[in-house]
């Protein structure tokens, strides 16, 4: 995923949440999803690169195991 930014903007990132399930997300509403482990943008910097893990919850279906993500980090520009 590419995220672009206002280039006349310097955005620091306070933390990162993903959503990493077997069931649909119910709500897309902040604070919903767990903090996730954030690699590449330290709080409080900001970067180019950026890794985020989560361990995948929910019950594996015994077919069409699909699994569902979402992201989001709470930043500040300056």
């Amino acid at each position: 995923m590419d995220i672009s930014n206002n280039p006349n903007k310097t955005v620091v990132v306070d933390s990162g949440h993903l959503y990493s399930s077997f069931a649909p997300l119910t709500s897309f509403a902040p604070g919903l999803f767990p903090v996730a482990t954030t690699t590449g943008i330290p709080p409080g910097s900001e970067g180019t690169t950026v890794t985020m893990s989560q361990k995948v919850g929910g019950t594996k279906p015994s077919s069409n195991p699909l699994i569902y993500l979402a992201c989001h980090f709470t930043v500040v520009a300056c």
